[in-house]
């Protein structure tokens, strides 16, 4: 729980639930971030419909998130 309370100041898209795939059919690589972790971790992003908790890489996901 405070993990997600610290990402949330850092970059709101980080209390967002962990990345969701959408409804689309593309299988972008995209990286997410999971507070019980503080880690971001890859996942399949279809290309629509998902949420802001997803990111281009590692290291951005782990500049606006992590603590």
């Amino acid at each position: 729980m405070l993990a997600a309370c610290l990402a949330a100041v850092k970059h709101p898209s980080c209390a967002e639930s962990t990345g969701e795939r959408g409804d689309c059919r593309a299988m972008h690589k995209k990286w997410t971030y999971h507070p019980n972790s503080n880690q971001c971790i890859r996942f399949f992003y279809s290309g629509c419909h998902g949420n802001s908790n997803n990111f281009d890489t590692q290291e951005e996901c782990e500049q606006r998130c992590r603590f």
